[in-house]
């Protein structure tokens, strides 16, 4: 037994070694135009002036900000500074997915942990593209581990508050979140109001510092954070609103709807069900997808039982980051060394349709989950019953 365990140790020890190996590879096939908006950022963060005020290319709450001006200066020592900096980038974002991994080992199954942790498309986003939704995705599961339906608000309540605020002021994908607790069931009412409540106020004033020191600030505040749109390309419904003419300036309407649905659905679930329920649906009924989006449902499908397709997601998107051209642009060097029609035109398909495909993915992904799951497992159950 006790062999067992350590041999079990030495191996997840192995693929932790694995998965650090490959984000820094990643590393070093070069970045894109995130990571010199953060070496702005992290130069004016550095400095202690308002990035709000100086640069429209920061679209968040202030954390992310603080870790960006911290490992800016951090760096500064160095000779080769800009290197520096990404290592340090890298390295945090590496200890994220880390931490995640960890969540996933301890709280659900330790497999499904090493699987997210070596998973092609996280290697990705972290390693080269450098984004940083997997340090909300850490937040949000980190409160969850302090949620509790007694009545009496405690310590508990606090922490649970503290981590999803956290979460929201980092990059706030979580922003429809609290709207899923106020729908829920088995919470009390007074829970209700603080676990819904609370965040999104704390997300607010915690622009003040900034907003109150210039115009300049609020006006970026207004223009770059709330009023910032990503690429509006709807990919899940795209194809239906071409037919119909529907407006895109509305599809973030019927994105709010759907998500407004997805609260509805879940609000019986079991707390963690429906903040996985909830990272997958963003993602797929999304009004505005970037290709660092993809990564936000992984741990999601990966811990959820969603059999052979969180394998098909994984692929699909892997083989997308590494065509497409803000990942490693593999169809424009493959055009350029052999420019066949073959190539361009299935590798242009792949581009094009990449984030429908992705998004109809998930979407058969949230129908399985809700719908069908439990219905197979009990036949299933039934079936193994009358073999006995």
């Amino acid at each position: 037994m006790t062999l067992s365990i350590k041999k079990e140790h030495i191996f997840f020890v192995l693929f932790v070694f694995l998965g650090i190996s490959l984000r820094f590879l990643l590393m070093t096939l070069g970045h894109n135009f995130d990571f010199e908006s953060y070496c702005i950022v992290g130069e004016i963060s550095g400095d202690f002036r308002n990035v709000y005020a100086e640069t429209s290319r920061y679209n968040y709450g202030p954390v992310f900000l603080i870790i960006q001006g911290l490992l800016y200066n951090i760096s500064s020592f160095s000779a080769n500074w800009e290197l520096t900096y990404r290592v340090l980038m890298v390295s945090t974002l590496t200890l994220t997915d880390l931490g995640i991994a960890c969540i996933i080992a301890k709280r659900y199954d330790a497999i499904k942990a090493v699987i997210f942790f070596l998973n092609p498309v996280s290697i990705f986003i972290t390693g080269f593209h450098n984004q940083f939704d997997n340090i909300a995705v850490l937040f949000a599961m980190i409160s969850i581990l302090f949620y509790n339906e007694e009545k009496k608000i405690g310590k508990k309540d606090v922490l649970f508050v503290l981590f999803l605020s956290l979460s929201i002021i980092t990059k706030h994908i979580l922003f429809a979140f609290p709207l899923f607790l106020l729908l829920r069931k088995a919470l009390p009412i007074g829970k209700k109001l603080f676990y819904s409540f609370v965040p999104p106020i704390i997300f607010l004033l915690s622009f003040l510092p900034f907003a109150l020191k210039s115009n300049e600030a609020l006006n970026g505040i207004i223009n770059n954070v709330f009023l910032y749109k990503s690429f509006n390309n709807s990919p899940l419904l795209s194809f239906i609103y071409d037919r119909i003419g529907f407006p895109t300036k509305y599809s973030i309407v019927v994105f709010g709807l759907l998500m407004v649905l997805m609260a509805f659905l879940t609000r019986k679930k079991e707390i963690d069900n429906q903040l996985l329920v909830y990272l997958i649906a963003l993602v797929a009924f999304s009004s505005a997808i970037a290709n660092q989006y993809l990564a936000i449902p992984l741990a999601a499908i990966i811990i959820l039982e969603t059999g052979v397709l969180k394998y098909i997601y994984m692929a699909f998107v892997t083989v997308f980051l590494f065509l497409h051209g803000d990942g490693l642009g593999l169809l424009g060097r493959l055009a350029e060394w052999n420019g066949s029609a073959f190539i361009v035109n299935t590798g242009d398909r792949v581009v094009n349709h990449g984030y429908t495909v992705s998004a109809w993915i998930l979407f058969i992904i949230i129908l399985y989950e809700l719908f069908f799951r439990e219905m197979i497992s009990r036949a299933r159950e039934e079936r193994l019953r009358g073999k006995n």
